[in-house]
């Protein structure tokens, strides 16, 4: 008799734990498919700011904990074994890090079957009669929408008509959510491409000046401007609802959306500093307003610390040398700058205080490519095609 009552405390104990596992698992569905949350963290102090942690509760990108703990673990391997691929070449340690994004989301979907799929032979135990093998014969039958097993009574039967729910919904949301993240990853890269036309790959802010006005094409850089303004809009609102995005790089291991952006909001900031008086002055204020206060939201989001208004006169990571040896650069092709180095100089480093913070801690904690400018410790130089010409072939 006593065992008995053990064993009907038992069944009754999974079915509260199974119901349990059932809820959690749908409010991990909800809240990162159907109703994805902005999450607001507070930031980091400035101590642990630009350290390459993404989220001060690191893997927090949703409020559901079974979403962020798969989200944490697998990310967490993915970067370990690329570790060890970094230490010989940068390629072969991005290609490892481009399958964290895809094998989180489908190692997620697995993880909310198998909870299913234990919550409901937990909750169909007790009406099995003691037998759990029929239990999770009921339920993954009914799971999987099988039919295999056919369930005797009301409570087996309430239990199959809810799991085979359960499945359908589940199999629903992830047919809607794959091709959703597939579209605003598609938007993410495709001005990215443009950008690599414009100014090569990785992007860096100096080269892009550089390279329009090589081509006489220095009056384009309003509607580029422009064109980023709107890009990162999207972006910032995309990566906050669905922070999956995060992960998923680009195809090409030189590219970057975090070094896109940040070398789009140099090449705005030199622009204006250096030709204050030809230079698309609003599309370029414009983009670098949108640009840094994207950054900081971004980064509320992600738990990145960062100064909330920072003195336009306060130092960066950037030193002066590396600005004027850019500067000088663009001179020897005769860039139409209107103000010596150390003028422009004042009002560059007063624009990029605004986000270069965030965008260096994004770049580390993302492992991005290593560009010119984006506080990396070995820097990538974006290439440089030879410029040939009919009258000069070899360039």
């Amino acid at each position: 008799m006593a065992i008995m009552r053990c064993m009907e405390a038992l069944e009754w104990f999974g079915l509260v734990v199974g119901c349990g596992l059932v809820l959690l698992t749908l409010h991990s569905l909800l809240v990162t498919l159907v109703a994805p949350r902005h999450l607001s963290a507070a930031p980091l102090d400035s101590a642990s700011a630009g350290t390459g942690a993404l989220s001060a509760r690191r893997g927090q990108i949703s409020s559901s904990r079974l979403t962020n703990l798969v989200w944490d673990s697998v990310r967490a391997l993915v970067e370990r074994v690329a570790r060890r691929a970094r230490s010989r070449r940068y390629d072969a340690a991005d290609r490892i890090l481009g399958l964290a994004g895809p094998l989180s989301l489908l190692t997620l979907f697995a993880v909310w079957y198998l909870t299913l799929f234990a919550g409901f032979a937990l909750i169909a135990w007790p009406a099995s009669h003691g037998q759990f093998d029929e239990a999770l014969r009921l339920s993954g039958s009914s799971l999987l929408t099988l039919g295999v097993d056919v369930p005797a009574g009301i409570a087996p039967t309430a239990v199959a008509y809810l799991g085979g729910a359960a499945g359908l919904f589940t199999v629903a949301l992830a047919i809607a959510y794959l091709p959703t993240i597939y579209g605003h990853y598609s938007r993410r890269e495709s001005l990215m491409r443009v950008l690599e036309s414009r100014g090569g790959a990785p992007a860096w802010g100096p080269e892009i000046l550089l390279r329009q006005h090589r081509v006489d094409s220095l009056g384009t850089m309003g509607d580029l401007y422009h064109q980023f303004e709107a890009w990162t809009a999207d972006v910032v609102e995309t990566h906050s609802s669905y922070p999956w995005l995060l992960l998923f790089r680009s195809a090409d291991s030189a590219q970057s959306w975090v070094v896109s952006l940040l070398a789009m909001l140099d090449a705005a900031a030199m622009h204006l500093a250096l030709c204050p008086g030809s230079a698309p002055e609003p599309e370029a204020r414009h983009c670098l307003r949108m640009g840094f206060t994207g950054l900081k939201r971004l980064a509320d989001v992600s738990g990145i610390g960062y100064e909330r208004d920072p003195r336009p006169d306060q130092e960066i990571s950037l030193r002066f040398e590396e600005f004027e040896a850019a500067v000088a650069r663009m001179r020897e092709f005769d860039f139409p700058a209107e103000r010596t180095t150390e003028q422009a100089w004042r009002d560059f480093r007063g624009w990029r205080v605004n986000y270069e913070r965030q965008a260096y801690a994004f770049r580390a904690a993302l492992n991005a490519v290593p560009a010119l400018w984006s506080g990396a410790e070995r820097e990538i130089a974006p290439d440089t095609p030879v410029h040939r010409t009919p009258d000069r072939p070899e360039g």
